[in-house]
Formats: C-alpha cells, sequence, structure tokens
C-alpha cells in the first residue's frame, strides 16, 4: 500500500477529504432516506470507529488471511457488517470523486 490504513481512512472522512458543503464541495448524494450532510455525518462516525481497526484489518486482508480476520480481537463484526452496507450505497459518482480526492 501507498499510504497506510489510518491514511487512507482519514482522506475517506468527508471532513477531511474535502471542504465544508457550503463551500461548494459535495462529495456525497442525496438518497431516498438522506441528505447530503446525514450521508456524510454517518460516514464520518463509521469511519471513526475504523480508524482504531484499519491497520490491522486491512493488512490482513492485503495478505489474504481471512482467518486472521475474523480471529482478530480487534474484529467487530457489527462495525464490518456497517462498514459493507455503507459500501454498497456508494454510487460511482462517488467512487470518481474519492478517486480524485486521492491523487491529490
Amino acid at each position: 500500500f501507498a499510504k497506510t490504513a489510518a491514511e487512507e481512512l482519514k482522506a475517506f472522512r468527508w471532513g477531511k477529504a474535502l471542504p465544508d458543503a457550503s463551500e461548494g464541495a459535495i462529495l456525497w448524494e442525496a438518497t431516498d432516506k438522506h441528505d447530503p450532510r446525514k450521508r456524510r455525518t454517518g460516514i464520518a462516525i463509521l469511519m471513526k470507529a475504523w480508524e482504531k481497526l484499519a491497520e490491522s484489518f486491512l493488512g490482513h486482508l492485503g495478505r489474504l488471511e481471512l482467518e486472521a480476520v475474523v480471529s482478530s480481537p480487534d474484529f467487530n463484526e457489527d462495525l464490518f457488517e456497517q462498514l459493507v452496507a455503507i459500501v454498497k450505497t456508494v454510487t460511482n459518482t462517488e467512487w470518481a470523486r474519492l478517486g480524485e480526492i486521492g491523487t491529490e
């Protein structure tokens, strides 16, 4: 990995990656249930929790050590399921925007 997992997560967190929506840049799109700010808040809260776990999790995952992932005392199945659910909601436009952020 070019960046550490914690750096990747910090870049992913809206508040670190982009200026506030009042400055014109909006990363997240509205959904049927949430406006962009609510999505940002929900994702930011989850990413804050993942910052503490990411280094170990992504290290094991990158080496395809799946047994080590689930047997790690740091692994939290509930947080993992929340992460998967969030990732599934990210649109192609949002992925493109995240890619642009990572190239800075």
